[in-house]
């Protein structure tokens, strides 16, 4: 896993390098193989990395595509990021090995889309420096975590609780309707947190912010696949479909350039 963290709009922050630092420094434990911030007057982005795939600091994050125009943090997994590079290596110039890269030009290519094409675990926010545009993303099924906080003047991210607490503008206070989940329960539910006015984005959801708009949007849901061809199908065919899927799922989610593990 690696951390991710940012800030969209800086206003009131008197020092916006030390508050990302410290939100880095508190999900250090997510990514010890690096540790980098990137900084702008509009947004500041940081990250933390546990590397998995292209071990070489020419993917650390946050990552800048090729003509610096679009600036990613990513936590997760592109089980896909070979094909898609396929598709892409025409539109764009790759410098690493890495699936970070391949989702940076796959937003450059499709824009808000991107998140179509897709397949993996994923938490991942790219800046577009010629638009000042934002666009936060979670996986379909909410894998990896990301919360965040809008007060209509502030938006924070992160892939922790405890790094967004560290901002100023977020009050350290326990949301009375999570603490009512949480004891009726054992668990809050998203799209609620334990803290007052912090949230979970929802899986298979999006965030999209530039001056003039911000949009939360469901980018996926589980019930338009519900009604497929099985009523079709004979049960040795449901059976061998079945067989074929679950061995391309194993063999997308062992590519990796470390050891890997099963549980």
């Amino acid at each position: 896993m690696c951390g991710i963290n940012g800030i969209y709009n800086l206003t009131g922050l008197s020092n916006p390098e030390a508050s990302i630092l410290e939100m880095n420094k508190k999900s250090a434990h997510r990514g010890p193989d690096s540790t980098a911030i990137f900084i702008n007057k509009d947004v500041a982005l940081g990250h933390n990395r546990l590397s998995i795939i292209d071990l070489s600091s020419e993917a650390y994050q946050p990552m800048h595509s090729n003509d610096d125009s679009f600036i990613l943090v990513f936590n997760g997994e592109i089980y896909n990021y070979k094909a898609l590079k396929e598709q892409l290596k025409d539109d764009y110039s790759f410098k690493t090995a890495s699936d970070s890269e391949v989702l940076l030009a796959a937003y450059q290519k499709w824009g808000r889309r991107c998140v179509h094409k897709l397949e993996g675990m994923f938490a991942f926010s790219i800046w577009d420096k010629v638009n000042r545009t934002l666009f936060i993303a979670r996986d379909r099924l909410g894998i990896k975590p990301l919360y965040y906080f809008d007060n209509n003047a502030n938006l924070a991210f992160s892939s922790e609780l405890r790094s967004l607490i560290t901002l100023p503008f977020i009050e350290k206070k326990i949301a009375e309707d999570a603490l009512v989940d949480y004891l009726r329960y054992g668990t809050v539910h998203a799209p609620l947190t334990i803290i007052k006015n912090v949230k979970m984005l929802p899986a298979g959801h999006f965030i999209f912010v530039s001056d003039d708009e911000y949009k939360i949007e469901k980018y996926w849901d589980v019930n338009l696949f519900i009604n497929r061809k099985a009523e079709n199908q004979t049960y040795e065919e449901i059976k061998q479909e079945v067989k074929e899927r679950l061995q391309k799922s194993i063999e997308n989610r062992m590519q990796a350039d470390v050891p890997y593990g099963a549980f």
